[in-house]
C-alpha cells in the first residue's frame, strides 16, 4: 500500500478467538506495522473461526525506501497475550521523488534522476506534451521554445532537450506537477515536488579562436573575428598587451568582432601589436585567452585569410584549409606568391604533410591526435618584392572522439535457460587511445553492467531463479552468467545495458536485450579472414577476394549461408563458394 493516505486493508485471521458482532476489536488485539500501531482497526465479520479485520495501515516515518518501496512486518498480536501473534511481510510504496536534476555538458539538456521506475500518469511519455504534462508553466518557460521530454527505457530518468531561447540556469527550480507520476504499481503518485538545478557535472571547457591577419598597411582596414563554441551566448572581452591607450578604448568592446577603420589611426607605423580576447559563458566560466600579434607597416602588404578560419574535428576526419589573399589598396602589381607552411604547435607530425607549396594545407585521417590542439603558419612572399611578406596561422582543434560502447551481437540475442550468457563488451574502445593501433589494451577504460527486466511500463532490477538480485564485477568488459541462473523470461527480455566511461570523457551505453527460453537452441558465430573494425563491419579493396567461417555448437547442426544487401534486398548467390 502507499505510504502516506493509506487504503484500508481487508486482513483474513484464522483461529482469532472472537465471538459475536460489535466486539471492540482494538481491545483484544494489537495491530503493528513494524513500530507502528495500525491507525484504525474493526472487526467487519467472524465465523466458522474465521475472521475479517479492516486495518488502516500508520505512515511509516522511518522506513529506508529503496526504488521506492519498503517492507516492514505487518503483526496481529493478543493484548493479553503478545507471544500469541501472528505476521506478514507488508510492502509500502512512497510516491516517486527527484534523486537530482543537472543541466548536460552542452547546456543544451537537462537530466533528472528519479528513486524509482515509474509509471506516467495519463500515458504520455515523450515529446513537447510530456514537458507540460509534468512541469508547471513557469518551469516551461525556462526550458525555451518547443522544448521535448522523453523517459529512458526503465523511467527512471528523464531527459529534456531545451528549445531555443533557454534561460535555465544552475540553482533554478524545476517544479513539478502534483500526480504527474506514480509508482510502477500505480499506488502512490506524485505531490507537487522541486528540485533545484545542478551546474553539468562534466562541462565543457571554454575555448576561444581569434583569428585576423598579423600585418596591416597604412591604408588598409583591421578587423579581428573571435569564435567560441558554446550552445548559449557568451561576453568577448577584448585587450591589447602592448598599448595602454588602445587597451583602454577596447574596455567597451564585447562583441565578436572587432574592427578599424581604413588607414587604422589608432595604430602606429612599423609597430607590433598583441590583440587577445578571453569570453565568458553564463555560467560564468572564462576561457583561456586568445592572441594574434598585428604589425602596421609602412609599405602595402596583402591580407592572409584561411578558409575555414578555425578547424575543429575528430581524429578520423581530415583537415583541409585553403589560404586566400587579399591586396591592399595601396599596392601596384601584384608579382608570383610562394607559399611555405610550418608546424608551430601541438605534437609534431611528419614534415611531408606540410612541405607542400601550395596555398592549401591537407592533412590525412589518423594522423593528427585526438584531445590536443595544433597551430600551423603560413607564411607568403612576394617574389618580385620581398618586403611584402606576410604570415598567418590556423588553429586545428582534434576533439575527442566519444568512447564506443558495444556489445558483440547487435542489440538482441535468444539464449537456453541450459546455455551460458556471454555479453562480450571488448570491442568496446577509446578512438583516441593511441596504442589501440599497435593491439595495446586501455587500462583505462571502466565497464559497468546493469540489468533490468521489463514488462509494459514496470520494470525491476533482474533476479537469479533463486530471487537473489544479480550483481556484476566492475570492470570487466565479458560477463559471464552461467547456465540455469535466469528464468525464463516469458515475453519479456532482460535489458543488460553497458556504460563505458574513462576520466575526463563523457561516459557511453548499449544495451543487450535477452530472451530466456527452455528450449535447446544452438549457436552460432561468424568470423571473417579479414581485419573487422571496431564498428564490427569488414573493409576490403574491390579486387580482393573474401572468406568467413562460420561455427556452431553442437558440432552436428545444420548450417546454412545467407546473404543480405541494403542495395539489393534478393542478391544472387550463385557465384559464391560456399561450404558446409
Amino acid at each position: 500500500g502507499p505510504n502516506r493516505g493509506a487504503n484500508v486493508l481487508n486482513l483474513r485471521v484464522t483461529n482469532l478467538p472472537i465471538v459475536g458482532m460489535g466486539v471492540q476489536v482494538s481491545d483484544i488485539l494489537v495491530v503493528n506495522f513494524g513500530p507502528y500501531t495500525a491507525a484504525s482497526v474493526k472487526l467487519l465479520s467472524s465465523s466458522n473461526n474465521i475472521a475479517v479485520l479492516s486495518v488502516v495501515p500508520p505512515e511509516c516515518k522511518i522506513c529506508t525506501f529503496i526504488q521506492g518501496s519498503a517492507t516492514i512486518r505487518l503483526t496481529i498480536a493478543l493484548r493479553s497475550d503478545p507471544s500469541i501473534s501472528v505476521s506478514v511481510d507488508h510492502t509500502y510504496w512512497r510516491s516517486p521523488r527527484v534523486v537530482s536534476s543537472s543541466l548536460g555538458s552542452l547546456a543544451t539538456t537537462v537530466m533528472v534522476s528519479m528513486d524509482q521506475s515509474v509509471n506516467r500518469v495519463g500515458g504520455v511519455l515523450e515529446g513537447s506534451n510530456e514537458c507540460s504534462q509534468i512541469f508547471g508553466g513557469q518551469t516551461l518557460i525556462l526550458f525555451g521554445l518547443e522544448p521535448t521530454c522523453s523517459w529512458t527505457t526503465d523511467s527512471t530518468t528523464l531527459q529534456i532537450n531545451l528549445g531555443a531561447g533557454t534561460s535555465i540556469m544552475p540553482g533554478n527550480f524545476l517544479v513539478f506537477k502534483a500526480g504527474a507520476m506514480a509508482t510502477a504499481n500505480g499506488l502512490a503518485a506524485n505531490e507537487q515536488m522541486s528540485n533545484q538545478l545542478a551546474a553539468p557535472e562534466f562541462p565543457i571547457v571554454l575555448s576561444v579562436v581569434l583569428e585576423g591577419p598579423s600585418t596591416v598597411d597604412m591604408c588598409s582596414s583591421l578587423s579581428l573575428r573571435a569564435t567560441a563554441a558554446s550552445s548559449r551566448a557568451v561576453l568577448y572581452n577584448w585587450a591589447c598587451y602592448d598599448n595602454a591607450i588602445l587597451h583602454a578604448l577596447l574596455q567597451t568592446e564585447n562583441g565578436s568582432v572587432l574592427s578599424f577603420r581604413a588607414g587604422t589611426p589608432e595604430m602606429t607605423v612599423d609597430t607590433s601589436y598583441t590583440f587577445a580576447v578571453a569570453v565568458t559563458d553564463f555560467l560564468g566560466s572564462q576561457s583561456e585567452p586568445a592572441t594574434v600579434r598585428v604589425t602596421k607597416q609602412r609599405a602595402p602588404v596583402p591580407v592572409l585569410t584561411f578558409s575555414p578560419p578555425h578547424v575543429a574535428v575528430v581524429s578520423t576526419d581530415e583537415v583541409s584549409v585553403s589560404a586566400g589573399l587579399k591586396f591592399s589598396a595601396c599596392s601596384g602589381s601584384v608579382g608570383q606568391m610562394s607559399f611555405t607552411w610550418k608546424q608551430v604547435d601541438g605534437p609534431m607530425i611528419p614534415v611531408r604533410y606540410i612541405s607542400g607549396t601550395s596555398s592549401q594545407l591537407f592533412i590525412p585521417a589518423s594522423i593528427l591526435l585526438g584531445g590536443n590542439s595544433y597551430v600551423f603558419a603560413l607564411q607568403v612572399v612576394n617574389d618580385e618584392d620581398p618586403s611584402q611578406t606576410v604570415v598567418g596561422s590556423v588553429q586545428v582543434t582534434v576533439k575527442n572522439a566519444p568512447l564506443i560502447a558495444n556489445i558483440v551481437g547487435g542489440s538482441f540475442m535468444q539464449v537456453s535457460t541450459s546455455s551460458t550468457l556471454l555479453l562480450d563488451a571488448s570491442n568496446s574502445a577509446d578512438p583516441d587511445f593511441e596504442p589501440a593501433f599497435t593491439g595495446e589494451t586501455d587500462t583505462a577504460l571502466v565497464f559497468l553492467w546493469e540489468c533490468i527486466i521489463r514488462k509494459g511500463s514496470k520494470s525491476q532490477a533482474c533476479a537469479s531463479k533463486q530471487g537473489m538480485l544479480l550483481s556484476f564485477p566492475m570492470g570487466v568488459a565479458r560477463l559471464t552468467i552461467p547456465p540455469n541462473t535466469l528464468a525464463p523470461s516469458r515475453g519479456m527480455a532482460y535489458a543488460f545495458k553497458l556504460t563505458v566511461s574513462k576520466i575526463g570523457r563523457l561516459p557511453q551505453s548499449s544495451t543487450m536485450q535477452v530472451s530466456i527460453v527452455e528450449l535447446a537452441i544452438p549457436s552460432a558465430s561468424i568470423s571473417a579472414q579479414h581485419m573487422v573494425g571496431r564498428d564490427g563491419v569488414v573493409g576490403i579493396n574491390d579486387d580482393e577476394r573474401l572468406g568467413f567461417k562460420g561455427t556452431c555448437d553442437p558440432a552436428n547442426a545444420t548450417m546454412q549461408w545467407n546473404l543480405f544487401s541494403d542495395l539489393d534486398p534478393s542478391p544472387d548467390v550463385s557465384n559464391f563458394i560456399v561450404g558446409q
